[in-house]
């Protein structure tokens, strides 16, 4: 019994041996290395309570911790590694590590619900992240189909590694290859397009290959499938890149063509359109036929308005940089406010009174119309005015320029306002009264007065007036001479319009090409022999919309009386 008493106090006492030598070793561990030991169990009680939930959602979050407490052991001696509370601290790790993946994959392998049918169909689910087994670029970032694979790491391959391997093993690559393939596959093929930002995966593929290097077994099937796996991340990055170049060069040729564009666009508007020679207004002749082509091109200036703020508006959504150009700005300016009034300046400065630094001025029309007047008013016609053969060559020249703007301008008012002016046409009769009535007052004058001396001995073009000035479309009446009184003119000219194209703008740019020349017609005008002024023209060249290829009649002016014993003359 007493033996037994004995042997029992002494494997006690090798116990105790035991246990205080062992808390003789860790009381040996360095200061230094202590507090790593110490600031790592403080942090774990923390970071226990955040692993108590674990969905797939905070994987991310799980290794963040898990490197972080790796941290406070990582500046702990060679030596002291092997210390049993600093081994004890690594099989914490490695123990909320395989929490983690075990709970994850319950997680994972939970059947889901059947998601409910769509109206419509949907695209191709994105491919799926290492994690889950997935690697593709397929979609999974915006890059199409042709990257290659990243290979996923298998869970469990470091099982096969020492307790310290593990540790390095997770902290050189195995953590850096799951978060740098989630992120490569999720960045965009254009966010790898700079070296710079390539470089950054080529570099942690490249801590990767040292941190494979540092394990003993460089032969082991767990090392190879590492290396094979790194191998995919590093082939993905430089197709990526290179995708991510090719994309950012062809979006940089889709804008600079759309630059060129909107520069070729915004360059056509302003030439159209420049203050220097945009001109709407109307100088003499005032015809009828001239004054209809001026309103209706009025009309299109004044519908242009908004057609060329959409345009302005389209160039520079299908382009953006244009929004910084300076004819932008200044071509809104120019339909928001600008046309407007370049149209109503050019209508009062033919119409009517029109503004200028000094007050308001007399338009053309009712100025021609004034001088006539006057010449209409009792008394003006004096037997000494009579005689001066100067003072009425004037006064024919006033009363047929009166005559010329009151037609022209009741036609405008007709044409532009919806409502003829009798007034007007009757100032025109008067006018054309008052050339009889200076003619008839002035003997001399009248009897001076002649056909137009002929310009030109081209036998084709009377023939050609003759067939032309038959259509009834023009009005002709009966006439005893004609006269070619111009050389038949070619001309050359560019020219461009703009109308509208549904909600925008167009302007159309072509070149004209055409022969010209005018006839004198000693023609009846209610009953009596007038001069008659006839413009013939014929396109060569031209847009469709114009009459290409025969001659027609582009202006008719009504001139002075003429005895029909002097037509011949």
């Amino acid at each position: 019994m007493f033996q037994k008493r004995q042997l029992l106090a002494l494997l006690l006492a090798l116990a105790a041996f035991q246990c205080g030598a062992g808390m003789a070793v860790a009381a040996e561990l360095p200061f230094a290395d202590k507090r790593h030991v110490t600031n790592f169990d403080k942090d774990y009680a923390r970071v226990v309570k955040y692993f108590e939930n674990i969905d797939l959602a905070k994987r991310g979050d799980f290794e963040e911790y898990l490197v972080r407490l790796e941290k406070w052991l990582k500046p702990i001696s060679d030596g002291n590694r092997q210390h049993p509370d600093v081994v004890g601290c690594y099989d914490k790790i490695a123990a909320l590590r395989a929490k983690i993946e075990a709970a994850l994959a319950a997680e994972a392998n939970k059947p889901k619900a059947p998601a409910p049918a769509p109206e419509t169909p949907k695209p191709a689910p994105a491919a799926p992240g290492p994690e889950a087994g997935g690697g593709q670029g397929a979609k999974s970032g915006g890059g199409p189909s042709e990257l290659p694979e990243i290979r996923p790491l298998p869970e469990k391959i470091a099982d096969s590694f020492t307790r310290i391997e593990k540790y390095s093993f997770g902290t050189d690559f195995e953590t850096p290859y799951r978060q740098r393939s989630k992120e490569l596959l999720e960045a965009k093929p254009e966010d790898l397009a700079s070296d710079s930002a390539a470089n950054r995966f080529r570099n942690a593929a490249k801590k990767m290959r040292l941190g494979l290097e540092k394990l003993k077994d460089q032969g082991s099937p767990a090392v190879k499938e590492c290396q094979e796996c790194l191998a995919s991340f590093e082939r993905y990055v430089e197709a990526k890149a290179a995708l991510g170049k090719r994309l950012v060069a062809e979006a940089e040729a889709k804008a600079a063509a759309a630059a060129k564009e909107a520069d070729r666009r915004l360059g056509e508007i302003e030439a159209f359109f420049d203050p220097k020679k945009f001109d709407c207004s109307l100088a003499r002749p005032f015809s009828v036929p001239r004054i209809r082509e001026w309103v209706k091109r009025i009309r299109e200036y004044q519908a242009l308005r908004q057609k060329g703020l959409n345009l302005i508006e389209k160039v520079v959504k299908d382009n953006p940089a244009s929004e910084n150009d300076r004819r932008v700005k200044n071509l809104r300016y120019l339909f928001e406010k600008h046309l407007l009034e370049r149209v109503q300046y050019a209508i009062d400065e033919t119409t009517d009174f029109y503004p200028t630094g000094e007050g308001r001025r007399e338009g053309r029309m009712p100025y021609a119309i004034r001088l006539a007047r006057n010449l209409l008013a009792p008394g003006a016609l004096t037997d000494d005015r009579l005689a001066d053969t100067k003072w009425v060559a004037e006064a024919l020249s006033q009363a047929e320029y009166g005559a010329e703007a009151a037609e022209g301008l009741a036609e405008f008012r007709k044409q532009y306002n919806g409502k003829d002016d009798p007034e007007l046409r009757e100032t025109a009769r008067q006018c054309l009264a008052l050339i009889d009535k200076l003619q008839a007052g002035a003997a001399k004058v009248l009897g001076d007065t002649r056909m137009p001396e002929a310009d030109s001995a081209d036998p084709e073009l009377p023939q050609i007036a003759a067939e032309t000035l038959k259509n009834p479309d023009y009005g002709v009446g009966p006439y005893e001479r004609m006269v070619v009184n111009s050389k038949k003119y070619h001309h050359e000219e560019r020219k461009s319009e703009a109308e509208a194209d549904g909600e925008y703008l167009k302007i159309t740019t072509w070149t004209e090409e055409w022969d010209q020349f005018q006839v004198c017609l000693a023609e009846q005008v209610e009953g009596e022999y007038r001069l008659v002024y006839y413009t013939l023209k014929r396109l060569e060249r031209g847009p469709s919309f114009k009459i290409v290829g025969r001659w027609y009649v582009s202006d008719r002016i009504v001139s002075r009386k003429i005895l029909k014993e002097n037509i011949a003359k």
